[in-house]
């Protein structure tokens, strides 16, 4: 038997035990909250599910983070746009290893392993900046073109802290919280481009938008009418903003920065290497974020 098979706790003494510590009835408060609410989002209610809860809730509480932080978590650790490049680099060899072997003259494939072998250097380097992906470019193509199919995976390849993999959302283990991002950012691009069908695509029938309720919106925007920069502003703000929800965000921020909002401003001024997308934006459109 292990130890928590022969030492039972009933509900009374465990509130004797926390109670005289405001500490101890924080982190249990938390750890019960979290618990209950994952427990009524699973899908069974077996035993092994309840554990693996248990833990995972264990983990993800402030008190324990701060005991033992994640070094992967850490804000000076993260690398947002680079890791976000590094797979797309990694993607692109893949496809010319796979162009490779299907038959290329010698020199072909002298210059494609060259090309690999540049690109992971690249990698590898720490004093090479992130590029810019060209968010505001992707922006000016949809205002001409409209919105295209591949909106949502445009995204991923244009706001890094979106990525599915390795965006700022997922390092700190946020999926709900990055679909979200993804799917304010669609909305508000179908909306300002006046695409009804896109932004009420996932609603269902019993509550989607109706269409006077659509072009009062559109009239709302129209009186805006907002320029490039301040979309472009925009799309960041929304998908960043759901990280400060985050308790492993809210951690390692000053005491005076614990609130969601502040916290994404802490990070937008002290540690961009986690919303990079930032660092890209103009003084002007920093500003509009600020004020928002």
């Amino acid at each position: 038997r292990t130890f928590a098979e022969v030492f039972a706790l009933s509900g009374k003494d465990l509130a004797d035990c926390v109670r005289d510590s405001p500490g101890c009835t924080s982190m249990f408060c938390e750890y019960a909250k979290d618990f209950v609410s994952s427990m009524q989002r699973a899908r069974s209610g077996a035993v092994e599910d309840a554990v693996e809860i248990a833990s995972k809730c264990c983990k993800q509480n402030q008190f324990y983070q701060v005991l033992y932080p994640d070094p992967s978590k850490l804000f000076w650790n993260v690398a947002v746009a680079k890791k976000v490049q590094g797979s797309q680099i990694k993607r692109d060899k893949n496809r010319r290893n796979q162009t490779i072997s299907m038959g290329v003259s010698k020199l072909e494939q002298a210059d494609a392993e060259r090309q690999v072998s540049d690109d992971n250097h690249s990698v590898r380097s720490d004093d090479t900046d992130a590029e810019d992906p060209g968010l505001a470019e992707m922006l000016s193509q949809v205002a001409s073109g409209g919105l295209p199919e591949t909106l949502a995976k445009d995204l991923e390849t244009f706001v890094p802290e979106l990525h599915s993999e390795f965006g700022s959302h997922m390092v700190f283990e946020q999926a709900a919280e990055r679909d979200r991002a993804v799917s304010s950012c669609i909305s508000i691009l179908a909306l300002v481009h006046d695409r009804y069908d896109v932004f009420t695509g996932p609603q269902a029938a019993p509550v989607k938008l109706r269409p006077e309720q659509w072009q009062e919106l559109r009239r709302i925007v129209s009186m805006i009418s907002p320029n490039l920069e301040q979309m472009q502003a925009v799309v960041v703000l929304l998908s960043i903003r759901g990280l400060g929800k985050s308790k492993t965000v809210l951690s390692q921020v000053p005491s005076d920065m614990k609130r969601p909002e502040r916290a994404v401003m802490h990070r937008m001024s002290v540690e961009k290497q986690v919303v990079p997308s930032v660092v890209w934006l103009s003084e002007t459109q920093r500003n509009y974020m600020n004020d928002a």
